[in-house]
């Protein structure tokens, strides 16, 4: 449970810092949503 909180603190913030850089680039909108689908199976 530790190594998944872990995980989704950092996949979460991750995401959020893509999120800031996001624009009209495909690349970093599926690099937001890889992060954002590993934090939710982080906490799932």
């Amino acid at each position: 449970m530790i190594v998944a909180a872990i995980g989704i603190v950092i996949n979460f913030t991750s995401a959020l810092l893509f999120k800031k850089r996001e624009k009209d680039d495909l690349n970093i909108k599926a690099a937001y949503w890889h992060l954002m689908a590993d934090a939710l199976v982080s906490l799932g």
